[in-house]
């Protein structure tokens, strides 16, 4: 991973291919100010997070992209997870 200033943010989408996806932060960890500097300069993307929060880009050109966790699955995770860790 490199790292790049919002000023060399422009540079570095010229590299990108022609209708990328973006996969953010949801749950109200949405990198906001990089987001709305990432949609002022792509015209076409897909936008991929969990639990979007209000406020994200929402026009022609954006399509938005989740993943469905039903409460079945919900429930079985985290007993799957600590399952992993279980030592006997």
């Amino acid at each position: 991973m490199r790292r790049i200033s919002l000023e060399r943010l422009s540079d570095a989408l010229t590299e990108l291919p022609e209708n990328p996806r973006l996969v953010v932060s949801g749950n109200a960890a949405t990198p906001w100010i990089l987001l709305q500097a990432f949609d002022q300069q792509v015209s076409h993307y897909r936008l991929h997070l969990l639990n979007a929060q209000e406020g994200i880009p929402n026009r022609d050109g954006v399509i938005h992209e989740t993943v469905f966790l039903s409460e079945l699955e919900c429930a079985i995770v985290p007993d799957w997870i600590m399952s992993l860790t279980d030592s006997r």
